[in-house]
């Protein structure tokens, strides 16, 4: 450890850390890189080979990207590099030019990614370095007045005068080689086409959008029902002394309607006869009988059928995921979401998405009784759509902290004034989600269908 540290501080290798799983599994996750630069003396190749892993700088970025080498060719004296990640389906979008490449992995050391980024941290630094490193100096340095003041005609030092100088140079010394061995040493590689590699460990993402509502899951935005209100408007210029003015004024509107059907059939039947007193006696079979008039009467009746009907804009069952990256819980009050329509969304709930944990934002909480969210995941009722309503043809979404500032943001379908290319479409009943939570190059590749959706996950 002690000649890697060393190497390390002469800048002829560097270790850099995994965050993403593109080369899995010859490069898991949370391994700990072993990487020779290209001006370093253990470096003998001028060309890399393909099936060589090579560390580069996409377009002059201060991300590193690790990928394997799977085509060398040359244009215009430069050599150029295809590069892909063994668990990418497809070979980087760009070739990577000499030049752009920093060195090639030498070994990868599984899981050691983790103690490197932890010593990287406040705590790990100060609890692996500092405090040891403080300990062991500060009985150095008392060693050393202990020693001085036992020395025939040594020279009367005051003891803290001669502690405090001391301390903070033995610190250095003593950090420096390790503070050197782990900044500016984290590799980004993404599992996406593209070679734009940026962790976003500093804020919120939007995760996974449910907009292609299907008859099982609820209802769709109104908007995509066909719910929407027009209006005409109509002003008048002759407006003198004796003048006669109409305006015209229409407004249409389309909504979903409730109707409500009451039906109850009552038949009441009364029959009445009369025999008009009539009566036969004496009669021996001949002969004849006169009687009065006979007669009968019968009615019918039916009565109360009611239907009603109303204009209304029913239930929204679209959602968003969100998903929290960083090592710290954040409170969503005050954060607001805007889709193509200009209309912001605001969160007005007090509560806190965990670290690494993801919040499911709706209009209601009906709309999760047509699924099984994870039932860790925090969900937040709206109390309206998102906007508009996300548009199944095509939208944005903006997020937008409670300062005001855009977070993040993202656009699919025919709307390309966030990615272009935006987002695809999906099928009706599927959502779009990132393929790694929280992993954000700033472009739709960073995005897959998920059939089914997987709210909280």
């Amino acid at each position: 450890m002690v000649i890697i540290i060393a190497l390390t501080y002469l800048g002829w290798v560097r270790l850099l850390v995994v965050k993403s799983g593109s080369m899995a599994p010859a490069v898991p996750v949370n391994s700990l890189l072993l990487i020779i630069p290209k001006q370093s003396p253990f470096n003998s190749e001028e060309v890399y080979k393909s099936g060589e892993v090579i560390s580069f700088r996409p377009d002059g970025e201060k991300a590193f990207v690790t990928h394997r080498v799977v085509g060398v060719s040359e244009k215009d004296g430069q050599t150029l590099y295809e590069t892909k990640g063994d668990a990418n389906s497809s070979n980087d979008p760009k070739l990577i030019p000499q030049s752009s490449v920093f060195g090639k992995m030498a070994f990868s050391f599984p899981g050691l990614g983790s103690l490197a980024s932890f010593l990287n941290s406040f705590l790990g630094l100060f609890l692996i370095v500092v405090l040891p490193a403080s300990l062991v100096i500060l009985q150095e340095v008392l060693t050393i007045q202990k020693e001085l003041e036992t020395m025939k005609g040594g020279v009367n030092v005051s003891k803290k005068a001669l502690v405090a100088p001391l301390l903070v140079i033995l610190f250095l010394l003593s950090a420096t080689p390790v503070l050197s061995l782990f900044s500016g040493t984290v590799i980004l590689t993404d599992n996406s086409l593209s070679t734009r590699e940026t962790f976003l460990a500093d804020h919120l993402v939007i995760n996974e959008v449910y907009y292609q509502v299907d008859a099982g899951h609820g209802l769709d935005s109104p908007k995509d029902r066909g719910v929407k209100t027009s209006s005409n408007t109509a002003s008048n210029t002759n407006t003198g002394a004796d003048s006669s003015n109409t305006a015209n004024a229409s407004l249409s509107t389309t909504c979903a309607i409730d109707q409500s059907n009451s039906s109850n059939l009552n038949t009441n039947i009364n029959v009445e006869s009369n025999t008009g007193g009539n009566s036969a006696s004496g009669n021996t079979g001949s002969g004849s009988v006169s009687s009065a008039t006979a007669s009968a009467s019968i009615s019918v009746s039916n009565s109360s059928n009611s239907n009603s009907a109303s204009c209304g804009n029913g239930q929204n069952d679209e959602w968003i995921e969100l998903f929290n990256p960083t090592s710290s819980d954040i409170s969503l009050k005050g954060w607001t979401l805007t889709d193509n329509s200009g209309k912001t969304t605001k969160i007005t709930a007090d509560k806190k998405i965990k670290a690494g944990g993801f919040a499911l934002l709706s209009k209601s909480a009906s709309t999760w009784k047509f699924w099984n969210p994870n039932p860790t995941a925090l969900k937040i009722e709206l109390g309206k759509q998102i906007g508009d309503g996300l548009d199944d043809a095509g939208d944005r979404l903006i997020l937008k902290n409670p300062a005001g500032q855009v977070i993040d943001s993202l656009s699919y379908g025919a709307n390309v004034s966030i990615f272009n290319p935006a987002i695809p479409l999906v099928l009706l009943g599927s959502s779009f989600e990132r393929k790694t939570p929280g992993f954000d190059t700033d472009t739709a590749f960073d995005f897959v269908a998920r059939t089914p959706p997987t709210p909280g996950n």
